[in-house]
């Protein structure tokens, strides 16, 4: 019932989920993060981020063709050195695909002589791309 309640304040009702405090200075961030619900724990450190699992830090790059920013994995909190990540978001699909294909040459050179490890990270690759195409985020 917390959960759901505060999913409508927040998402429907538009309450600052960040600058509403209690008597103790607390935010209703910091309250819900602190449940013990794991479910209100996940919510509480999703609301408001990029894709609903990035707190973003700062951007770090801006060029026409892209923005790179530094941003914190709110779901993997507990591994601190996994939660540090850079997203790099592209502004048109014909660099997002050159990106893809360089990154996808990349793997298959670091496998090396390998040929089944490269062909199964290729299909692998391929259908990953294929699957975000077809999506269109």
């Amino acid at each position: 019932a917390a959960l759901s309640l505060c999913k409508f304040l927040v998402e429907t009702i538009n309450v600052d989920f960040d600058n509403i405090l209690d008597g103790n200075g607390r935010s209703a961030r910091t309250i819900a993060t602190a449940n013990l619900s794991k479910d209100m724990q996940m919510w509480a450190r999703s609301v408001g981020c990029f894709l609903g699992r990035y707190s973003i830090d700062k951007m770090v790059h801006k060029s026409a063709t892209c923005t790179v920013y530094f941003a914190t994995d709110e779901w993997e909190l507990k591994k601190k050195d996994d939660a540090k990540v850079a997203i790099k978001i592209l502004t048109k699909e014909k660099h997002f695909q050159s990106e893809l294909q360089s990154r996808i040459q990349s793997a298959s050179v670091a496998v090396g002589s390998d040929s089944e490890k490269s062909s199964e990270i290729d299909k692998c690759l391929d259908a990953l791309l294929n699957a975000i195409l077809s999506e269109k985020c």
